[in-house]
């Protein structure tokens, strides 16, 4: 079933009119920056609040409670720790890029055969 809600989505997503679901927004935008972000963190912050929650006798006792315990805060801290390492870190070095990218002169000599 998810992989047809998938499949529709995608296949919905073509046309640029009548989308099945628009992407064009700020939410959609600030995940895209956050993106390398949240795939670098996720599973570190997802071993640290599993370590974390299982030592809690709390947590630990009601099985529902950790699940949506690890839930929500792994998508708490993670989008935290991706903002802070975005505009921290990650933004500093996409000024830089600039920098070190090469660009084609369409009078290089050695493009001549």
């Amino acid at each position: 079933m998810v992989e047809l809600i998938t499949f529709i989505i995608i296949i919905g997503q073509i046309k640029v009119e009548n989308r099945v679901v628009n992407l064009e927004n700020k939410a959609m935008s600030y995940l895209g920056k956050l993106s390398f972000g949240i795939y670098v963190y996720h599973p570190l912050i997802i071993l640290v609040l599993s370590r974390f929650l299982t030592i809690n006798e709390i947590y630990s006792s009601n099985e529902l409670i950790y699940t949506f315990g690890i839930f929500i805060l792994t998508i708490l801290f993670t989008l935290l720790v991706s903002h802070l390492s975005y505009y921290k870190f990650e933004k500093n070095f996409l000024k830089l890029k600039h920098k070190f990218s090469v660009i084609k002169s369409t009078n290089d000599i050695s493009d001549v055969h």
